[in-house]
């Protein structure tokens, strides 16, 4: 078992009676000393003192390894550390500061000594080559060849056609008179359909088929009569008519 020290201080905790410190197995503790001790003369209580403080930085650096005076410094100088409402990972080792950085929660680590770790556990940047931009399915262009030959006995491609809304004309007129009228302003493949007009009264309403080639001759407002209307043709109700 581990011996005994003693040493004679002055009045430390200031309550008017001189104590005694004493160092049990690295530990210290301080007791009152005897009234003999505290008749002493001033210049003997000086001398104790300066015994006692003595005592004490060594027994302090034969304890913890680590200067007095340096432990006092670093004591002094540790940072504040965080509040109450920050998470803390442990008490006794490194804490954690959770700071909001470029929109998203990140948790910052700060040592002991108040320095903190750049090193963050959630990357939230990116390389500026490793982003790329991603195209809409719907706007991707296909690579799709067109034949610009004419056509010949053997082959031939399909017409392409367009279709045209003509209305306002007048009640009585029939699909035979307007296919007959637009053949005479050089329109080919002419067919015409009668639609249910809004009011079928008031006027009479088209659906007019002919080659897209000549869909510039069936958009002169000349060949028309004042009042008509054209415009292209819309199947507003395809889908429908298909799921019924």
């Amino acid at each position: 078992m581990a011996g005994v020290q003693n040493a004679v201080a002055d009045d430390v905790d200031g309550d008017g009676e001189e104590e005694e410190e004493e160092e049990v197995n690295g530990r210290q503790f301080r007791k009152p000393i005897t009234a003999e001790v505290g008749r002493v003369g001033g210049a003997a209580r000086l001398v104790a003192a300066e015994v006692e403080r003595t005592l004490r930085t060594r027994s302090r650096r034969d304890v913890f390894g680590v200067d007095a005076g340096a432990a006092r410094l670093s004591r002094e100088t540790r940072t504040t550390p965080p509040s109450p409402s920050l998470h803390r990972r442990s008490r006794t080792t490194d804490r954690f500061r959770r700071v909001f950085w470029g929109g998203f929660s990140v948790r910052r680590r700060v040592e002991e000594d108040g320095s903190a770790n750049e090193r963050l556990e959630k990357t939230t940047t990116a390389a500026e080559d490793e982003f790329k931009l991603v195209g809409s399915r719907r706007k991707r262009k296909t690579n799709i060849i067109r034949g610009s030959a004419e056509n010949n006995l053997t082959i031939r491609a399909v017409k392409r056609l367009c279709h045209m809304h003509v209305y306002g004309l007048a009640v009585e007129t029939s699909e035979t008179d307007l296919k007959s009228y637009l053949v005479s302003c050089n329109v080919r493949d002419v067919s015409c359909e009668r639609l249910q007009a809004r009011r079928p009264n008031d006027y009479s309403s088209f659906k007019v088929s002919c080659e897209l080639d000549d869909m510039d001759i069936m958009k002169d407002p000349n060949i028309w009569p004042k009042g008509t209307k054209i415009n292209r043709f819309f199947f507003h109700n395809q889908q429908r008519e298909k799921m019924k």
